[in-house]
């Protein structure tokens, strides 16, 4: 998937000549990351954002920003997904997909894994960790307008996010916290957007 920033713009200063801002940003990202969304459902996906959150222009939030946020739930196009795969075989699929020119976020509690994946050549990074970081993520997602998920791409993405609950406490009570269980590619989600969550609640892990 190529994203470079210099072919995003083009298209979105070609499409901002006769669309939104909202339109046109989410139109731009998406064709440059060859999304299959056709372009009349991405435009009416973005209509209501024109001229910012209810038509609010300089006083409120700009399109642009949304269209970008809009494309942000449906750029989670692809995943290499597996049960026991050994570090050998995952780094020769991302290889495989071309995905090694990006970097990888990976669970911070695997060292040696990080550190074989980068001996094959892979871009791996450990993940932000910190006191309360888990649940920091998981309701950052979970205050989002929308998480748009392509369940034909990204089949085990969608199934759990689907089938994921929250923790009930002893009483039957349920917590502001997920089920820790078949949530690998909720977790993944969670490492990859890091860096657009925002410091809150004295939480320091994240920007």
């Amino acid at each position: 998937m190529d994203l470079n920033s210099k072919s995003v713009e083009e298209k979105i200063r070609q499409y901002r000549v006769f669309k939104s801002c909202s339109q046109s940003t989410l139109i731009g990202l998406c064709e440059v990351a060859n999304h299959p969304m056709s372009q009349a459902r991405l435009c009416a996906l973005a209509s209501g954002f024109s001229g910012g959150i209810g038509g609010t222009f300089d006083e409120g939030t700009c399109g642009a920003l949304t269209g970008a946020l809009i494309a942000l739930g449906f750029l989670e196009d692809d995943e290499i997904y597996g049960v026991k795969m050994s570090i050998r075989e995952l780094a020769s699929k991302i290889k495989l997909k071309k995905y090694d020119d990006f970097p990888v976020t990976c669970d911070a509690s695997e060292p040696r894994s990080i550190a074989e994946l980068r001996e094959y050549g892979i871009k791996a990074t450990r993940a932000k960790k910190g006191p309360g970081s888990v649940e920091f993520g998981e309701n950052w997602l979970d205050d989002l307008e929308a998480i748009v998920i392509d369940s034909k791409r990204t089949p085990n993405t969608a199934r759990e996010f689907e089938n994921i609950d929250y923790q009930t406490d002893r009483d039957g009570n349920t917590i502001s916290k997920l089920e820790d269980k078949d949530n690998h590619s909720i977790d993944a989600t969670r490492y990859a957007l890091e860096n657009e969550m925002k410091v809150k609640n004295n939480i320091q892990v994240f920007k």
